[in-house]
């Protein structure tokens, strides 16, 4: 059965949600009878309301504290780089483990299945953040499907919301901002009350793990396959081998790597040749090419004047 914090964070997002949808109180909230998980909540409302952004719709309004410990773990951190790699550890304390964050550069994308699920984790990080900072702590608000109500693009204000892998992108002007909410002992406290009750031990994927080192390695040049097999200390043929286990390529974590670099430094307003020139590409048109491979779009579209 669906937990007794899962299910009453879920009911406040939902009879929210009725509010702002001009909807008869108590409809949807009938959906969560006999539901057993978070897939099964999501999928149902998802069903009921055949909005594909519904799933972003309900993570943010699922109100802060609600998650409890994961809530607070984030929320008492010294700052935003510090919460979300806390968040990103103890997300299990509430979520399945099949549904998680990953934070590399600036960057936290939602891993779960389904594009609802992965735009519902991402939709909740913003007023948590918000919150938590003081101000806007986010630049950016990835989503499966942008075509979000007038009312929370209203709410989003100056957050630019993007199309592709649900996530979040933090400005990094404040990444290392202290928290108005900062409390580093019970911080402190919060995660070693998680990890003696057996979360956060989720050991992340290869994938993951290249993820997480790879942006730091973009500063060096643009990486081949050995310069991967380097940074996770394994052969090239073993990272093949591996790779292929979690339905990849090592060229294909590449270049989604790569994708997401260009895409926040466009949005950011770096000229496309900058853009080019610090991502190894030998000319402009070889960029344009591979971006254009990469999104489906050139690069111009994702320029903030486009």
């Amino acid at each position: 059965m669906l937990r007794t914090d899962q299910a009453h964070a879920v009911e406040l997002a939902v009879g929210e949600l009725e509010v702002r949808r001009g909807q008869p109180p108590g409809r949807l909230r009938t959906l969560l009878a006999g539901t057993t998980s978070f897939d099964d909540v999501l999928n149902r409302i998802t069903d009921a309301l055949a909005d594909p952004t519904s799933g972003a719709q309900l993570g943010w309004l699922v109100p802060i504290g609600a998650f409890g410990i994961i809530d607070y773990i984030g929320a008492t951190a010294a700052d935003p780089h510090t919460s979300h790699l806390a968040v990103c550890r103890y997300l299990d304390t509430v979520a399945s483990p099949d549904m998680r964050y990953v934070y590399a550069h600036r960057w936290v994308s939602s891993k779960a299945d389904g594009p609802f699920h992965r735009d519902f984790l991402a939709a909740l990080l913003v007023p948590r953040g918000r919150d938590a900072l003081g101000r806007e702590p986010f630049r950016t608000l990835r989503l499966s499907a942008t075509g979000v109500p007038d009312w929370m693009r209203e709410e989003l204000d100056t957050i630019s919301v993007t199309e592709g892998e649900a996530g979040v992108e933090l400005r990094p002007d404040t990444l290392h901002c202290p928290l108005a909410s900062a409390d580093p002992r019970l911080h402190d406290i919060l995660c070693a009350a998680a990890q003696s009750l057996g979360y956060g031990r989720i050991e992340p994927t290869l994938v993951e793990r290249l993820e997480a080192v790879l942006d730091a390695r973009l500063q060096f040049g643009r990486p081949n396959v050995d310069d991967l097999a380097v940074l996770v200390r394994m052969s090239p043929r073993t990272l093949r081998r591996r790779l292929e286990q979690e339905g990849t390529t090592p060229q294909q974590v590449i270049d989604r790597i790569l994708s997401r670099r260009a895409q926040a430094m466009l949005q950011g307003g770096a000229a496309v040749k900058h853009v080019a020139l610090d991502l190894g590409f030998s000319d402009t048109s070889a960029f344009s090419r591979a971006f254009t491979r990469w999104t489906g779009r050139r690069p111009s579209a994702f320029l903030p004047d486009a």
